[in-house]
């Protein structure tokens, strides 16, 4: 029997850390699951900080993903970074609410309203 390979990802509105270019000695930015599937590629809303609109970052791996290791990996986290957990928040297992738009417009708002509040 084929066992999958487990892969980490998020729940679609869970915060995350999202690190440019996949350089983990920056600062990394405050983002939201956006969409998420069971490779652990997500899709991320990225908020610079004292910015008044977000990024959209698509098909961002895990850091510790092997895939970025390989030629083509190289250059997709130059282009897109990669996420890493937050204290205290924890992989998935499931999604419960995939492509449920307005869930995360709510997370979204959500968590722009306490990033302000921090700022």
């Amino acid at each position: 029997m084929k066992t999958k390979t487990f892969r980490p990802t998020l729940l679609i509105g869970l915060p995350c850390w999202w690190y440019r270019q996949g350089d983990m000695a920056t600062t990394p930015l405050a983002a939201l699951v956006t969409s998420s599937n069971d490779s652990g590629v997500l899709d991320l809303m990225v908020f610079p900080p004292n910015a008044v609109n977000s990024e959209l970052k698509r098909a961002v791996r895990h850091k510790n993903d092997p895939w970025l290791e390989t030629g083509p990996g190289k250059e997709i986290v130059l282009q897109m970074g990669c996420w890493d957990y937050i204290g205290g928040v924890q992989p998935a297992t499931k999604t419960p609410f995939a492509n449920d738009a307005r869930a995360v417009d709510a997370k979204v708002r959500e968590f722009s309203q306490k990033l302000s509040k921090v700022e």
